[in-house]
């Protein structure tokens, strides 16, 4: 099974479309189904970044996405520090990237696929995700209530099992 989060759903998508006999089962969590000429919410602050990149800027950005999770602070740390390696023009260029990006369309997707994000997704809304899973055909839909845009943050136990179920259901083992 192929797992996309976020903007990794690109990704996830592009290789379901491209090479649809390696993938048995796909699951797009939190994941637009284009961002193509929009402006995320984030946007200024990834465009006023500079070199050396802020930690307090990071770290913020961070935990910006995660609603209900109670992040232990090491994994806060390791994230925060991970993202700092990323010089500002990356962070520039890859926000840039997905705006321009011109997503893999939905509708070619034959794999089985679960769609599933948080219900309090402040970044792609429900309504975006629920089309993203109406244009894939047979798609199912999973929508987590104590949830935002970091479904596995916020919901790891729920999510590793509607995961592990749907491979399984879907040839997985």
């Amino acid at each position: 099974m192929v797992v996309g989060h976020s903007s990794g759903g690109y990704v996830a998508r592009q290789f379901a479309v491209t090479h649809p006999e390696r993938v048995l089962a796909l699951a797009l969590v939190g994941s637009p189904l284009s961002l193509h000429g929009r402006r995320a919410p984030f946007s200024a602050l990834v465009e006023s970044m500079h070199d050396p990149v802020d930690p307090a800027t990071v770290r913020a950005f961070a935990e910006g996405f995660a609603r209900y999770a109670d992040i232990d602070s090491t994994v806060q740390d390791a994230v925060s520090n991970d993202a700092l390696r990323m010089p500002a023009r990356a962070w520039q260029q890859t926000l840039a990237g997905l705006i321009e990006a011109e997503t893999p369309p939905p509708d070619r997707i034959y794999a089985p696929t679960l769609v599933a994000w948080g219900a309090d997704d402040e970044l792609l809304l429900p309504a975006e995700q629920r089309a993203l899973a109406e244009s894939i055909p047979g798609a199912r839909q999973r929508e987590y209530p104590v949830a935002g845009h970091l479904v596995a943050w916020d919901v790891p136990a729920a999510l590793a099992s509607d995961l592990v179920a749907f491979a399984e259901a879907n040839g997985g083992s």
